[in-house]
């Protein structure tokens, strides 16, 4: 499988696209550095560009300060699926972050560095 060109320092928020789109045992690698005054963050990877109506979303991972707590859910067909939260903040104001997203045939895997 070919490694696609990483992102550098994209505009935020930023939307590109995964070439081929995701595949069974692909690794996604997000890089980058939470704000001080940052109260949320996300990674989707949405199945299309469409706002309006929405896309659906694959994969939605949400890093919520505010709630203390992290996200992850999916959209389809315009209605938001069961949501799993973990309460176990990895994630530091102020401080880089590396995130890896396993693709699964069924699931995702997300491991912090």
């Amino acid at each position: 499988m070919a490694l696609q060109s990483p992102y550098f320092k994209p505009i935020i928020p930023f939307s590109g696209p995964i070439y081929g789109g995701l595949k069974d045992g692909m690794t996604v690698l997000v890089s980058g550095s939470v704000l001080k005054s940052c109260t949320r963050f996300q990674v989707d990877f949405q199945c299309g560009r469409s706002q309006v109506p929405r896309s659906d979303i694959a994969f939605h991972f949400n890093v919520r300060f505010d709630q203390n707590c992290i996200v992850c859910n999916s959209h389809e067909n315009g209605d938001w699926k069961q949501e799993e939260r973990k309460y176990d903040m990895v994630f530091r104001k102020g401080h880089p972050f590396d995130i890896r997203f396993l693709v699964n045939i069924s699931s995702y895997v997300v491991r912090r560095r």
